[in-house]
């Protein structure tokens, strides 16, 4: 169709039939009334689903969205991800936990570390006396000290809501900060209302004891970690340690 306008011409193109294959269009807008299709058939595609290639020259289709992130967001400090993943692309659902406070993660388990400040004695001795090494020595400068042969030292560890205490990890050494095997108790202990504990296992200082009861953090409970130190021949040294974590 012609129009002819004073000194212009006007030129109106209309095409009637639909088009198969590649075409090539130059404008500098599109304005569209109708619908754009995938394909010759209306096809809105369903919920969730992307408009993705199929590669060069080749038609877009409905799809999955599947796509990476160029650069992936790292976690920061005190930050994981539930996937145990050090990273997130955008290839898995994943979700954003926080550390809970002195939790670390060495590259392979949580671990939430404690020092030697937890540590008092019992009652089963007549003296009770703990002190702190502060001669400035190489190898127990900082440690807790037992004032009295075969005193037994007590610690208390609360476990992180929504967290399980599989194992565990004490230091000890003597003067010259040699590692000394002492053996350890831990157990499961109530804070308030109710009564009893649990066992949760025995073990040895300086290597990892894997709890035969593993314990999961709650408001009226706390882990009980003993330690039975002496100071004869040698003076035991205390020193802090670590609970492996694992989520619930």
């Amino acid at each position: 169709m012609v129009r002819i306008l004073k000194d212009f011409i006007i030129l109106s193109i209309y095409i009637m039939a639909s088009i198969n294959g590649l075409v090539d269009i130059s404008a500098t807008s599109v304005k569209n009334s109708g619908q754009f299709y995938l394909g010759n058939n209306l096809d809105p595609g369903t919920a969730g689903q992307v408009i993705v290639s199929t590669g060069s020259q080749q038609p877009a289709e409905w799809g999955t969205n599947s796509a990476t992130l160029p650069n992936a967001l790292t976690m920061g400090t005190n930050l994981s991800l539930t996937s145990g993943n050090s990273s997130f692309d955008g290839a898995i659902a994943d979700t954003i936990d926080s550390l809970p406070p002195n939790c670390f993660y060495n590259g392979s388990e949580y671990q939430l570390a404690f020092n030697q400040g937890i540590f008092m004695p019992n009652d089963d001795n007549v003296y009770y006396n703990i002190a702190v090494e502060d001669d400035s020595s190489t190898y127990i400068h900082g440690r807790v000290k037992a004032m009295t042969s075969s005193l037994e030292l007590v610690g208390f560890i609360t476990i992180p809501n929504g967290w399980r205490a599989t194992k565990g990890l004490l230091s000890l050494v003597n003067s010259l900060g040699a590692s000394i095997t002492r053996t350890t108790r831990y157990q499961n202990v109530r804070t308030w209302g109710g009564m009893g504990y649990t066992t949760l296992g025995y073990g040895g200082t300086n290597t990892v004891t894997t709890l035969g009861t593993t314990m999961d953090g709650a408001v009226d409970r706390v882990l009980m970690l003993q330690v039975y130190t002496t100071n004869s021949p040698y003076i035991d040294f205390v020193g802090g340690g670590y609970i492996t974590l694992e989520k619930i």
